[in-house]
Formats: structure tokens, sequence, C-alpha cells
């Protein structure tokens, strides 16, 4: 193959510009598509961000069943919450340590707040706890989250359009040749 090609090249026949087009144009097209994507996505996550803020809420106060639940579900929120729980400093998802039901007294040291802390502290069935429920920190959390990921979308926009504008002058170059 290598032969030929080298062949067709010494006649004339194939022209190395040529090659390059075909390889630059769906190259452009296909980025094209997903800066436009991109785009597209982001104007429906602003135009919708009230009704994500909207589902977050719903789907937090329906999670406050799990935490005094027994079912193998319940258990799993109830261990990834109670991480969340040491690492924050809160107590609870909505309406701090009462959101736990019976299951308070197996999972209180998450919410335990020490002697000397910088945290507001409430007493609850003879313990001392962190006054803040957690939903505060997570609707936070998932803010600032979701600005990193607009703003990576964002700086990933730019590159693409540079290398758009690159593209595109290498396909006018080559067909000025």
């Amino acid at each position: 193959m290598a032969r030929e090609e080298k062949a067709l090249r010494e006649e004339g026949t194939l022209k190395p510009e040529a090659e390059v087009n075909t390889v630059l144009l769906p190259f452009f097209i296909g980025l094209l598509l997903i800066l436009l994507l991109q785009v597209a996505a982001g104007i429906l996550g602003a135009a919708f961000k009230s009704q994500t803020e909207r589902v977050l809420n719903e789907t937090l106060y329906e999670n406050v069943k799990l935490l005094s639940t027994a079912d193998e579900n319940g258990k799993a929120f109830q261990t990834a919450l109670s991480e969340f729980q040491k690492e924050f400093k809160c107590c609870g998802l909505v309406n701090g340590a009462a959101d736990w039901g019976n299951n308070f007294q197996q999972y209180y040291k998450s919410c335990e707040c020490p002697e000397k802390s910088d945290s507001p502290c409430v007493t609850y069935d003879n313990k001392s706890i962190y006054k803040q429920p957690c939903i505060s920190l997570i609707k936070d959390l998932v803010a600032k989250h979701i600005l990193v990921v607009i703003g990576i979308a964002f700086g990933l926009a730019v590159i693409e359009d540079y290398l758009l504008t690159i593209n595109m002058a290498g396909v006018a170059q080559k067909d000025e040749l």
C-alpha cells in the first residue's frame, strides 16, 4: 500500500493537501457538534436551575424516611449520611437528630459535638450533638460542584472554539495551495 501511495504521489495523482482536507473537515464537523451540544446543555442547565433545586429539595425530604428504616437501602444511606455528618459537623438531614428516629442511638456518634467545638451544639436524648441539619450543607456542596462543572465546560468550549478556528485556518490555507 505504501509503495502504491508513493508511486501515485510521484505521478502527481495523489495530493497531500487533499489528504489533509479529508481529515480536517470531519474533525471540524465533529468538534463543532460537540461544541453545540455543550452550549445546548449549558443553556438547558441554566434554564432549569430552579427545577434542579426543587428536585434536590424533594429528594432530600424524601430520603429523611430512609434514616429511620432498617432495610438495606436505608442502611446504605444511613452509613453515607453518618460519614457526611462526621466530616461536615451536622446532624440529621432536614430536622436534625429527630430525622434518625429509632436509629439515633446507633448513629449518634457521628453527630456528637465535642466539648470544645466551633459549631453550635444542642442536647438531644441526653447527648451533645451538632445543631445544624445537613440539608443546607448538601445544597451548598452541590451548588459549588455545579459551578465547577460549568466552569470546566466553558473552559473546554473556549479550547474547542480555538481548535475550530485553527482547523478552519488550516483548511483555508490548504485550499489556497
